[in-house]
Formats: structure tokens, sequence, C-alpha cells
């Protein structure tokens, strides 16, 4: 090994100044040779890279130099040939590795960093490095989690001075790095979150369901979908989360007792049963059981579950002991139901709804091994299976889902494996059995979201997984029934109903949706009820009912082998597979400017598809006549307002692709930007829109309407003067054309002609107007916004 002779920075000057020269005037190979030829002259490479890196104009303050990143690439290329590392260890002093760290921490580039560790060896110090690492801890917690994992010392640093602020700051991401590299630190973060959930939990409303606010990283819903995302990632066990199974088993009480008491679509047994069980699985959340009774009225509920669990008296609420001293027989009432147990909560078909097509002897439990091996024998036999499974739903709280029942349908019998039954008695070839089934390319599986069926069953049993990663012959009716809505819509009798899932697709095909009230249920009490039965078995037989419908009507049209047309797009409309990133843009949707003349805001008439309602209210505020679907209407809706108002249609995705085939492409748009104000930027530019002043307030940005109230300028001058709130206002009323408004809280008696609303006219709606279509009016890169 020699020895590195001694060098200055004087020593490499020239050569600095002569590749910074060569680095903008010739071909960036050309330039690679010219430094391997000055690594070649030089006695200490190291100290050269130094040195013209240092001597880089603007290395500190621009992330998208690249001169650094060339000379350590080449630097690295030349140490690694031949004997050069160990020619020039000598030349790697502490001091130089120090020096390097240094230029690595003050410039931006994170790319340049992760070179000057490698190429100065900065890990073989990194106990030296580390103090100096501490130093950056107040200034750029990004750059200290990047090279604490670069270096390898994050247990030289805690969660709490590291990763807990980037969180509170919504830059978790910086630390995603760090965090995969080190498993100690992934507990102690969803620890360290899940105390902090504890303490905002406890210090809000938990009874009162909140919107969640992304901008505060306290809100207990964002702290709780950071823990979930985070158990997720890392595969970590939610019992290390106390506080979160909490926080999810209540939501999950609050569900159910808005499906109950509002929605009214869960039946009485799902209700008490998944509450039975959430309470015994969280019995720390007893009291709060009670509270949610007592929000909805409901004492006789409450009783109930005095009586059915061993509840503290300090936990039970005055008005239910009121009620339980007024009413003491609803205790003793309850107390014997508590005995006997509930009551079969079958109920008769709900009027209006698809009937089940077989009849209750072709429904066949299979609760033991004997059933289970016929059952087996019977459906390798046939053709065609309908597939479909049930689970208790578990809010996100505690173990994952658990397929309880997993049922098939043939052409003529319908069998409903208890799943919570047979497990325990089921051996590796029973399981197999089914498993082939699956794997089987000669028997046709029908299902509807099937992939997420197949995630839940594939944790029953090693043999269910392997056959379900191999499966063959799938059809998805979920898939198949998005593109025949897209290219053969004529291939269903019924549309337009507000029905989702499964229940749309039925709808489409017969004119009656499925009851599903049994869908949210505790499947995995025992034994079913005989309305679990009857749901669980018609949620699979409407698959092989689908597909007889849809054999008949593709023989009625012409259309051979519907149930593969998945697998036969046309050519040149291909989907995307990822969202175009700014500034990207689709092939399939022409982004040049739509109109070559002006065209005035007030004559620009769109539709937008329920995925930009946001956009819609932009462009209102900018004059625009621009309807919008509502969030339950379908896309295809966009087709009826273009045919009868001649709109052109705003939509993305995959829709775009949908409404193109049947509407003239320029009249149907694809927006590609996220943020509302970035898609109104985008359309305004696209259709050359005419933007002015007198636009702004021409519509309602709620329901469209032009009719607004005419306030004279005195009235305006008296409102800026000075608003109060409606509680001050006792009087100030004047009358305008088209309605009154108030000048000494701003307040009109109805607004917008259209929508009735009573806007806080001053600070609220101008406000929101002004911030839209003043961005526009005040935009110097467009050019034909005035």
């Amino acid at each position: 090994m020699e020895n590195c002779r001694a060098t200055s920075d004087q020593d490499y000057t020239s050569f600095s100044t002569t590749l910074h020269s060569l680095f903008w005037e010739i071909k960036k190979d050309d330039f690679k040779k010219h430094v391997q030829g000055y690594l070649g002259q030089c006695s200490d490479p190291y100290r050269m890279a130094v040195v013209c890196i240092r001597r880089c104009p603007g290395l500190f303050s621009s992330k998208n130099n690249n001169f650094p990143a060339v000379i350590l690439v080449e630097l690295e290329k030349y140490t690694a040939e031949g004997n050069n590392k160990e020619k020039f260890s000598r030349c790697l002093t502490e001091d130089l590795q120090v020096e390097a760290y240094k230029i690595a921490v003050s410039q931006k580039n994170t790319g340049v960093t992760r070179l000057f560790v490698r190429c100065f060896q900065l890990t073989h110090i990194r106990d030296s490095l580390t103090p100096h690492l501490r130093t950056e801890l107040k200034s750029d917690l990004k750059k200290v989690c990047l090279l604490a994992t670069l270096l390898g010392v994050q247990s030289h640093f805690s969660i709490s001075e590291l990763v807990l602020p980037l969180f509170m700051a919504n830059h978790l991401a910086d630390a995603d790095e760090f965090l995969v590299s080190s498993p100690a630190h992934q507990k102690e973060l969803v620890v360290l979150l899940d105390d902090l959930l504890g303490e905002e939990a406890r210090s809000s409303d938990s009874h009162q369901p909140q919107p969640k606010n992304m901008k505060n990283m306290r809100d207990p819903k964002v702290i709780s979908d950071t823990i979930g995302k985070l158990l997720k990632r890392f595969d970590l066990n939610s019992s290390l989360c106390s506080h979160f199974t909490k926080y999810k088993a209540l939501g999950g009480l609050r569900f159910m007792f808005y499906k109950y008491y509002h929605a009214k679509d869960m039946p009485m047994s799902a209700f008490y049963s998944l509450i039975d069980d959430t309470i015994k699985e969280h019995p720390d959340i007893a009291a709060d059981l009670l509270k949610l009774f007592v929000r909805y009225s409901d004492f006789e509920g409450a009783i109930y579950f005095v009586a059915k669990q061993d509840f503290k008296d300090s936990d039970i609420p005055d008005i239910i002991k009121e009620h339980m001293a007024l009413f003491p027989e609803l205790l003793e009432m309850s107390k014997s139901f508590v005995v006997e147990g509930q009551e079969d909560s079958y109920v008769e078909e709900t009027s209006g709804c698809y009937s089940l097509t077989v009849s209750d002897a072709d429904i066949i439990l299979v609760d033991n091994t004997a059933e289970f091996e016929k059952c087996a024998r019977h459906l390798k036999a046939s053709p065609l299976l309908g597939v479909d499974a049930e689970w208790k739903p578990t809010f996100g709280a505690g173990l994952g889902e658990q397929a309880a029942v997993l049922q098939f349908a043939t052409s003529t019998k319908i069998y409903l494996l208890d799943l919570v039954v047979l497990q325990p008695l089921l051996q590796g070839n029973h399981w197999r059995s089914v498993g082939e089934l699956f794997a089987n390319p000669k028997i046709l599986k029908l299902g509807y979201g099937i992939n997420n069926d197949f995630k839940v069953l594939r944790n029953l049993h090693e043999e269910m997984k392997k056959s379900i990663s191999c499966a063959k012959n799938v059809t998805d009716l979920d898939t198949t029934k998005g593109i025949l809505i897209d290219r053969y819509p004529n291939m269903f009798s019924y549309s337009e109903e507000k029905h989702k899932g499964l229940s749309d697709l039925v709808y489409r095909c017969f004119g009656q949706p499925l009851d599903k009230r049994e869908g949210f249920s505790n499947w995995a009490a025992r034994p079913l009820n005989k309305s679990q039965i009857r749901y669980a078995a018609g949620d699979v037989r409407c698959l092989i009912d689908i597909y007889n419908y849809l054999n008949l009507r593709a023989k009625e049209l012409g259309l051979a082998d519907w149930i593969n047309l998945e697998q036969k797009e046309p050519s040149g409309e291909k989907k995307r597979s990822v969202p175009a990133t700014k500034g990207e843009h689709s092939k399939d949707a022409p982004r040049w400017q739509r109109n070559k003349q002006p065209v005035k805001a007030s004559d620009f008439l769109v539709i937008c598809d329920n995925m930009l309602q946001g956009l819609a209210k932009k462009l209102r505020s900018c004059g625009v006549d621009a309807a919008a679907l509502d969030a339950e209407e379908s896309w295809d809706r966009c087709y009826r307002y273009h045919e009868r108002e001649g709109r052109t249609v705003l939509t993305r995705g995959n829709n775009y692709h949908r409404l193109r085939k049947h509407i003239p492409e320029a009249f149907v748009y694809s927006v590609e930007s996220e943020a509302a104000q970035e898609q109104l930027e985008e359309v305004i530019r696209a259709f050359n829109v005419k933007v002015t002043s007198k636009d702004v307030f021409a519509r309602c940005s709620k329901c469209n309407s032009k009719m607004y109230i005419e306030v004279p300028s005195s009235v305006i001058s008296a409102l800026q003067s000075g608003v109060c709130s409606s509680s001050e206002a006792g009087g100030g009323w004047v009358q305008c054309k088209g309605g009154r408004v108030n000048v000494l809280s701003g307040r009109t008696c109805s607004g917008c002609r259209e929508c009735k609303k009573e806007h806080l006219w001053w600070q609220d709606h101008l406000i929101d107007a002004l911030h839209s279509a003043g961005e526009m009016l005040g935009s110097s890169a467009m050019g034909h916004v005035t």
C-alpha cells in the first residue's frame, strides 16, 4: 500500500476551475472522461473531489446542481478500479471525511448526500459524526432521518425527538426510510402515537362524530388512521395499541347505532349481537355504550345491557337509573331475556326486493365433515359455481377479518359452509378439496368483488392460500358490470336506480335490488338465524341468475363471449395503469387548447362528474355555467346533460375513456390536476375561457343559479364599515332588488334565489368567490384572462 502524498486545496484549484468551465461547455460523456483523466493525474483523488465540489457555484442553494453528483459518481468508479481503493486508503483521513460530511449536510440534494456517504466511507466514523448530526435536529429533521439511516445510527435517536415532530408537521413520509430500517423505532412510534391518541380522544367528545381534519395532526381520526397504516405497513400486532383498538371499537359502536337508528337497515338481532360481542372484546367501552343509548333516547336498550353486563354503579348515567327506578319491570324482563337468549330474528322478504330463486330445501348448511365431503364431490362435478363469503365486521380493531361462512351455488343447489363450526374439524385434505375448485380451469367461478373474498379466505389454511394464489377461470361480475355498462349498456333492462354494488347489478338485470339488511351482521355468532341463512343464500344464488340472464341477453343482441370482454379491449384505448403526474398527460386525452378563439365564461356550459364537484364550484365563481352530478349519480348521466343541453363533460380517470365512446372528443375532457384551484386553471387554459371581473358573482357557487340580489354601493360601504354577528343585528335590514340585506350582520334573507341559502354575504360568499376568481383574474401566465 502506497503512502498518500500530503496535498492542499491549492493543488486542485486549477483542476476545479477547468472542470467547472467544461461542465457547461461540453457533452456529459466527454466531461466524465475529463474527470477520470484528472482523477488519474492527482495524488489524492478524495481531496480533489472535495475541492471541486466545495467550489461549485450554487452548491448550497440549489437542489438541481448536477456537478457534485457527476464528480462523486466518477470518484466512486475510479476508486473501484483495480487496487485504487487500497492505494488511496491513507488519503481518506478522518479530517477529510468530516469535511466531506459537512459539505453533504450543507447542500440540498439527497442523492448527493448518499454519494458522499458511500464515496467517503462515512459509516467508518459514524460514532464521531453522531454528535455533529445531533446538532442538525433543530434545523432539518428530514436530513437527520436520512443521514441517521445511511450511517446506521438510528439507535442514537428517539422517536419523540426525531419522528414525532415530523408527524406533527404532516411530514411522516420523510421518516419512511428511517422506520423501514429500524423495527424497534416502528414499535416505539405506534406506541407513542397510541398514547397521543388516548390523550386527544379523552379531550374530545367521542360520542359526537366529527369530520377528519387533515390539517390538524392531533385530530384523533388522523392519528388513528396513521396508526392503522403503520400497523399494516410493518405487520405489527394491534395489541401494542390499546387506545387505538378502543377508539376503533367505539367508532364501530357509533356506526352500528347510526345504521340501526338512522339508516334503519340493520335488524335488531344483528344490532344486539354485534354490540354484545364488541363489549365482550372491549369491556373498557361499556360505559360509552350506555351514553350512546342515552343519546338515542333508547332507555330500554340501555337497561337490557345493564342487565346483561356487570356495570359499575358509577358507569350508569343518572337518567338510566331514573328509568330503572320508574320501570323496574324492564330490568326484570331484561334479566329474563338474558337467560333465555335472543329469539330467531327471521323476517319475511322485504317487499320490492329480489326473491331467492330456489326453495329452502335446496339450501344446505354444511356443518360436519360428512356433509362437507358430500358437498365437495358435488361442487367438483359442477361446471359453474357462484362463490361468496361472509365475515363479522371488525371496524379495523383487533384481529383482521375471519371468514365465518363460505357460500357456493350450483345450477340447482346452494351450499353454506359453516366455517366457525368446520374449521377445527377439517384436515389438510379437506381444505385441499375446496382449494382445488378455485384452481380448476374447467370450472367457471363467479363472484362479485371476489378478490376481497380471496384475501379473507386465503387465511383459512395453507392449502387454501396455495390454491387461491393460482386460481383459474374466475370472473368478477363487478368488473364485468363496468365493462358492459361502458360498451353495451343495452345488455341491461334497467338503469339509473340508486343502488350500490351487487344490489345495483341485480337491479339492472331484474328491476329489483337485493335485501342487504343482514349484510352488516354478526356472522361469527352461532347458530345462524333464518334471515342470515336466506341472505347468504341469496347473495351467492343471484350470481348464477345474473350469469343466466346475461347469457340470454347476449344471444338476443348477438354478442359473443361477453364474459371475456375484459381481455379484448380495443387497441388505442388502453387505460392508464397509474394517474398522470402533474405536467404529464395521457395520449388519449388531448391537452391542446380546444378553442382558438376565446370563449366568454358566461357562454361556457359544462357538466362535472361527481369526482369534480369542487371544480364545479370554482368554475361558477368565475361565471361559468357549471352543472355537477350528485355524489350518488352514475357517471353515465353526463351523457344525458351533453345530449340535452350541449354541455362539455369534465371528468377524469376511467370515466373519460367510457364517455369518449359516446361523446365527440371536442365535448369531453379529462382533468389531470388534483387540487380544485389547479383544476380550474387547467380547464380555463384548455378551453381558452375569457374571465373578466364582471363574471365574479355571476353565478351562485352552491347551486349554479345566476339570480342574485343586486346590492347598491351604499349598502356595500355599510357592510365594509363593520360586520358583526347575527345575534348583534337587531335591525339594519335594507330592501334591495331580489331580497333584503342586513348591513349589521352581513346576512341576507334569501341569498341566492334558487338555493335559498342565507349567506354571510360579505365575509363568506364574497371571499370564497374572490379566492377562486381573483386568482384567475390576477394570473399573469394566462394572457386571455383579464
